[in-house]
């Protein structure tokens, strides 16, 4: 980010001066969720896409449904625009499986 300040005067015989200068930047909480999400059986996983960008990686959790014993799953990958998970059974398979997903972060890209 880079500010700039411009200071003015209509006085020649003055000249402007800043003696103090801050700035406060806040960027909101932002959350995004799913529910009841099929994960499919393509071996690349299941993308989930977020509405728009969020300014830094948001914190991810991911909730697996209808899991039989053995099942885990990975993300493969997360970044400030979307995430990928795959869902595997006990033997290493990818499988179909209904997961809820929630992603907590601040802001968003302009």
């Amino acid at each position: 980010m880079k500010f700039r300040v411009k200071l003015t005067s209509t006085n020649t015989q003055e000249s402007p001066q800043v003696s103090e200068l801050s700035l406060t930047l806040s960027l909101p909480t932002r959350i995004e969720k799913g529910s009841n999400v099929s994960s499919g059986t393509d071996t690349a996983g299941k993308t989930i896409t977020f509405g728009s960008e969020y300014y830094q990686t948001p914190s991810l959790t991911v909730i697996g449904q209808n899991m039989a014993t053995g099942d885990f799953f990975v993300i493969n990958s997360k970044s400030t625009s979307a995430f990928n998970v795959e869902f595997f059974n006990s033997s290493g398979s990818t499988v179909d499986r209904t997961f809820d997903y929630q992603a907590i972060g601040i802001g968003q890209k302009q």
